[in-house]
């Protein structure tokens, strides 16, 4: 605790008067004793924490000692927007004015804050979007500035802030995807992302937080898989993956996290089955994976004998922990399922099959009584050798009652055959001219 001390001429050089009951009683709200306090000269610390001041910050708190170096109003019901006067404090190394209704934007001027290490603006009712010149503050270790109503994007030149360990943007209107060069602050210590509009997918370069304790990127839009290689994050302590639309499986490289103690991936649409690997992790107390669709059997070694139904609720088909189905009969109807399942495709083919050959047979049948007419036929059409006797015999002699009828060539008579068959022969008139020199010229030996 930093006591109140003053010089020799009476100058606080240090003032530490938090959680009292100080207040000021002023008809303009405006925080005067902060203005009186410009004539300390001295003054390096004004830690004010949880007193009800309920007033507005002065415009002129930029005239404070130069030689200022850390302010603290925590709680204190400060209503007014942050004076752009702050970025003439260029010794400042802690700012925390958290827990308050300050309102409007961060001042672009707090990048003249060159020597800043910590910033806490976290719960108020800040607006606007991250200014990109937090970028300047190359010694910034801490950035707090969760639950507010910071909308837009996360600066990519934060990525360039390598004295990064805390960074906590939870519960904003955070929107698009987090920058790829974020991901290469191999020296963060805690990240939380969550309560935001954030979406893409979790990329393979999260291995590269090696020394990360804490990340919190849930209640997001995260789409795609886990990535396995976030089994590198051994210091990792506690994840919290929930309420995204993470799917695919949950990586056996967790196994390698042996530092875990709280794992949170509910509500999201996770498949397969839950690693059975992860009981090695004996620091794990908290576990959820509820509102998943996984299945399978549930570990039930190290840490898993402690995790209640709570901690599987809504999943397609877990099983093996006491207040489930055990898992042999699950398989075993899963086996008798795809059995039946069999026996009917098989039945089913061996019907369409022989269905198929009765309609060929049938077809061919039909096919063959239709050509049997034409291939009768063929034996008609084959002439045979008759005398000259023969033929004047079934025709009478020629007799007109033969006849059928006379051309320009010849006649043509009927000719009953002792076998039933009627003939039709044509007697050509060998008077005509040149039909005689045809026929001779035609049976010349």
């Amino acid at each position: 605790m930093c006591r109140i001390e003053s010089a020799a001429n009476g100058q606080f050089c240090c003032s530490a008067i938090w959680k009292n009951d100080f207040s000021e009683d002023s008809l303009s709200k405006e925080l005067s004793f902060i203005i009186s306090l410009s004539n300390c000269k001295h003054l390096t610390r004004l830690w004010i924490d949880e007193n009800p001041l309920n007033g507005f910050l002065p415009k002129s708190i930029g005239n404070l000692s130069s030689s200022l170096e850390s302010i603290s109003a925590r709680n204190c019901g400060i209503i007014s927007e942050i004076p752009s006067s702050i970025g003439n404090l260029s010794n400042w190394v802690r700012l925390s004015f958290a827990t308050n209704s300050l309102t409007g934007v961060i001042p672009t001027t707090i990048k003249w804050l060159l020597k800043l290490q910590m910033i806490d603006l976290s719960d108020n009712q800040i607006q606007g979007t991250i200014p990109s010149e937090l970028c300047y503050l190359l010694n910034l270790g801490g950035l707090r500035l969760g639950q507010n109503m910071l909308s837009g994007m996360v600066p990519s030149c934060l990525g360039n802030v390598t004295t990064l360990r805390y960074v906590y943007l939870n519960s904003n209107n955070l929107r698009s995807i987090m920058p790829t060069s974020f991901w290469s602050l191999r020296d963060i210590l805690a990240l939380d992302m969550s309560g935001n509009y954030l979406t893409g997918s979790l990329p393979a370069e999260i291995e590269n937080f090696k020394v990360l304790v804490y990340l919190n990127l849930s209640n997001n839009q995260y789409l795609g898989g886990i990535p396995s290689t976030i089994g590198a994050l051994q210091d990792l302590q506690e994840l919290c993956l929930e309420h995204n639309k993470l799917q695919g499986l949950i990586p056996d490289s967790m196994k390698n996290m042996l530092q875990l103690r709280h794992l949170d991936l509910s509500f999201n649409n996770l498949e397969g089955e839950i690693p059975n690997s992860l009981q090695v992790l004996s620091n794990l107390r908290y576990f959820n994976v509820s509102y998943n669709r996984l299945k399978g059997p549930i570990p039930h070694g190290g840490p898993f004998a402690n995790f209640t139904n709570l901690s599987f609720l809504s999943n397609e088909a877990l099983c093996g922990a006491p207040w489930l189905q055990p898992c042999t009969s699950t398989f075993e109807h899963e086996s008798k399922t795809k059995r039946i399942v069999m026996i009917v495709l098989l039945a089913s083919g061996s019907v369409i099959l022989a269905l198929v050959i009765s309609i060929f047979l049938v077809r061919l049948k039909l096919r063959k009584k239709t050509l049997a007419p034409t291939q009768n036929l063929l034996p008609m059409a084959t002439f045979e050798r008759a005398s000259f006797y023969e033929l004047r015999q079934i025709t009478n002699g020629f007799s007109e009652s033969n006849l059928l009828g006379s051309g320009s060539f010849g006649s043509v008579y009927k000719g009953n055959r002792e076998n039933g068959m009627v003939w039709a022969i044509k007697v050509f008139d060998l008077q005509l001219e040149g039909f005689g020199a045809r026929l001779h010229a035609q049976w010349k030996p």
